[in-house]
């Protein structure tokens, strides 16, 4: 049997398949959330390969911290995905969660976050009902995600320890 995620151009012309009457039959809008730019673009090409090209991929929450080590990302997120400005995940969420300057997490309230990825979601189109929501990490952005859209398919990815940016007061 043929898995989904075999190459299109893989298939025998003219052979039907799951894949090719169902996955790469219509474009699928992807949201891919993660706040290390290199690991969520790595994520993008691969499902853009996996899918024939077929898809709206959409970035959320990249990382800038413009003051630090991590500074180079800044370039990357804006020269390579095209994203030059910070997005609310990133400005009201992720940034809530920890110091970018120590990555140290800070003292936050998991039903605050709840409730600002809630509005997050509302406020950004290609987060309201993406087809597959990829989640790259940390562990505590993908289980917000799940919260607030949780009947949409994920595909989780880590490149983090589980507990990254996950405060004292919520790691229990």
């Amino acid at each position: 049997s043929l898995v989904p995620w075999s190459r299109f151009s893989d298939f025998k012309q003219g052979q039907q398949s799951y894949f090719a009457t169902r996955v790469a039959a219509k474009p699928w809008r992807v949201a891919l959330a993660g706040v290390h730019p290199a690991d969520s673009a790595a994520m993008g090409v691969l499902l853009k390969e996996a899918l024939g090209g077929n898809l709206e991929l959409s970035y959320h929450g990249l990382e800038c911290w413009h003051e630090n080590e991590t500074s180079h990302h800044c370039k990357f997120r804006c020269d390579i995905l095209g994203q030059c400005e910070n997005d609310a995940l990133f400005d009201r969420l992720i940034a809530k969660m920890g110091d970018g300057k120590h990555f140290e997490p800070t003292n936050y309230d998991l039903e605050e976050l709840i409730g600002d990825m809630s509005s997050i979601v509302q406020a950004t189109p290609a987060l309201q009902a993406p087809d597959l929501l990829v989640c790259s990490g940390p562990f505590i952005l993908c289980t917000l995600l799940e919260q607030v859209l949780p009947s949409v398919p994920r595909l989780i990815h880590f490149g983090f320890s589980l507990l990254f940016m996950t405060s004292e007061r919520n790691s229990q």
